[in-house]
């Protein structure tokens, strides 16, 4: 008989099934079976997207990435098994260690209508004799070993692929630490090291002991019920004990998990205090790849690696900063901090764009390139322009923008939000340090691209919206979707009943706010003021929206549109 356990990976109840004559069903086959079949990385951290297609067989398809990818190894176990030996232990990771997984496992198990022995995990000799007894009366008496080891005895030599390293910074490299939940079977592991190692810097995975496990509650006020969350929060906890030389650190958990992004959010704030470095928290998908973490972990890396940049550059130094962004392309000279020229028009043409910004800039100011002490470059296309100016400073657009509203702002401690064509930025400042940052990305409808839409729809220019907006914002008029594209039906409802425009202005920019307040003010501190920079900063409706719904007092310093080019010209000075 194929008995299924669980835990799928315990030892202990795959043991007792053996010595009954049984063969017991764990995780252990299934990841073997991977090793040994696929040539990829080590398990289980090559799930793979076909995997997770086969899970929604048993699954809803918004379950988070990484229950899915469990559900995918090991639903077949299920489906063979003709009984489940099911133990409720308190320490429960790994294959067992996502509760909503387990969930549907456990789910799936009732459905097939297998006979099941449910047992709780002995404390002492006497609950232990119980357990063995209930196992007798289940399985059967035990039988002699001989003949009922599993397996060949015959050594196999398994290759396990490794990820080449690739240095784009000739220094030391810097560790980051990675703590997650749910990453190593969603079939994205592998890329976020990709990504990591694709800046210079090294993973490091903080050990953790059961010790540690104990200790959560006590120390976060609430333990989870997912073991491998409760293994996050341990890991945590042996960061701060181990003191192991980190330069940061990031937290993954799976998006649509709610006790996740609590966690997320607690551990993020717990490291940042006691540790004094940036981290970053996100909510990753199965479609989570390298290059959609690039502009995180570059951030992460500069935050953590280039701090000394935020200082305030010494007054005569003349610089170019440039700005390729996905919508527009913006180019200031600054003296020191005091802005001579600048220019800001569509990005259509990344290099070409960028060379004419260039020139009208240094027209403006006066200057020529020969006369310039540094260029900076940053923003999407800040590689690509990179290569029309010698010598020209890369640095991500989370560091530059975040800089450059200091300066701007004359702020020490803020909170700067950059809400961008395709994606919004928000940094937590401390005493000129950065703390903790995140990117949007996850929908559009907290991007420049919503409010260019909805514009178009009221046929203004974005500007104009803006100055609508601050005369509709008391009114009580919402939008019900966040969705950029179901945002639009909303407008166009609205519309259509004969709403004042001024309303719907005020409705589209409150509903950005809204969606601030929702996806970045739980993976960031709070800090006032809040410092609105970027394109969408002259749509002064949403600075006042910004300002309402988070009940933050936000500020728009002057060239607030410019604070990418600005941030990029001062930290090239600074790094001379």
């Amino acid at each position: 008989m194929k008995v299924l356990v669980f835990p799928l990976n315990s030892l202990i109840l795959s043991d007792l099934v053996l010595r009954r004559g049984h063969e017991p069903l764990t995780s252990m086959d299934v990841i073997a079976e991977r090793v040994e079949d696929k040539p990829l990385k080590s398990p289980p951290y090559n799930v793979e997207d076909s995997d997770l297609v086969k899970a929604l067989r048993y699954t809803p398809v918004d379950l988070p990435a990484g229950a899915k990818g469990r559900i995918a190894l090991f639903a077949k176990l299920v489906e063979e098994a003709d009984a489940a030996l099911i133990m409720d232990s308190e320490a429960c990771f790994g294959p067992s260690g996502c509760f909503r997984a387990n969930m549907a496992l456990q789910a799936l198990i009732r459905r097939r209508g297998l006979p099941t022995l449910r047992v709780e995990e002995p404390s002492d000799p006497v609950k232990a004799e119980k357990l063995l007894k209930a196992v007798d009366e289940f399985l059967g008496e035990p039988k002699p070993l001989g003949g009922l080891v599993r397996g060949s005895s015959t050594p196999k030599v398994l290759r396990i692929t490794s990820h080449p390293k690739v240095s784009t910074y000739p220094t030391e490299v810097p560790r980051i630490a990675l703590l997650s939940c749910g990453l190593e079977y969603s079939g994205v592991y592998g890329e976020v090291v990709d990504a990591i190692r694709s800046v210079g810097a090294e993973v490091y995975i903080p050990e953790y002991s059961k010790e540690k496990v104990g200790e959560i509650e006590s120390v976060f006020g609430f333990k989870p019920a997912s073991g491998d969350l409760r293994l996050l929060m341990a890991q945590a906890l042996s960061l701060l004990e181990l003191k192991i030389n980190v330069r940061g650190a990031l937290v993954m958990t799976c998006f649509r998990c709610g006790e996740g992004s609590l966690v997320r959010h607690v551990v993020r704030s717990f490291i940042a205090e006691r540790l004094k470095i940036p981290v970053v928290a996100y909510s990753f998908t199965e479609r989570t790849r390298a290059y959609n973490m690039q502009l995180r972990v570059e951030a992460l890396y500069n935050l953590a690696v280039r701090r000394r940049l935020y200082k305030i550059p010494v007054k005569g130094g003349l610089a170019l900063g440039v700005d390729s962004g996905s919508t527009s392309t913006k180019a200031v000279v600054i003296d020191g901090r005091e802005v001579l020229g600048f220019s800001w028009r569509p990005t259509v043409d990344v290099e070409r764009d960028a060379e004419i910004a260039a020139r009208e800039a240094l027209e403006m100011a006066g200057v020529n390139l020969s006369q310039l002490d540094a260029v900076g470059v940053t923003g999407y296309g800040r590689l690509r322009i990179s290569e029309l100016f010698e010598d020209s400073f890369k640095v991500d657009d989370v560091n530059s923008s975040a800089f450059g509203a200091l300066l701007l702002s004359g702020e020490r401690s803020c909170l700067i939000l950059d809400i961008g064509g395709t994606d919004s930025k928000a940094v937590s400042i401390r005493d000129l340090t950065p703390t903790s940052f995140t990117v949007g990305g996850t929908c559009a409808g907290a991007s420049g691209r919503f409010l260019e839409s909805a514009a178009s729809r009221l046929g203004v220019t974005i500007e104009e919206l803006g100055e609508m907006a601050v005369e509709g914002l008391s009114s009580n008029v919402t939008l019900n979707a966040y969705c950029a594209i179901f945002g639009m039906q909303d407008v166009v409802a609205l519309l259509a009943r004969g709403l004042d425009r001024r309303s719907v202005a005020a409705a589209v920019c409150r509903s950005i706010a809204e969606q601030f307040y929702q996806q970045f003010l739980g993976d960031i501190d709070v800090v006032s003021p809040l410092i609105h920079v970027g394109g969408t900063s002259l749509v002064e409706g949403l600075t006042r929206a910004l300002e309402e719904v988070t009940g933050i007092k936000a500020l728009k310093p002057k060239h607030s549109h410019l604070a990418g080019a600005i941030g990029a010209a001062a930290m090239a000075l600074n790094s001379r």
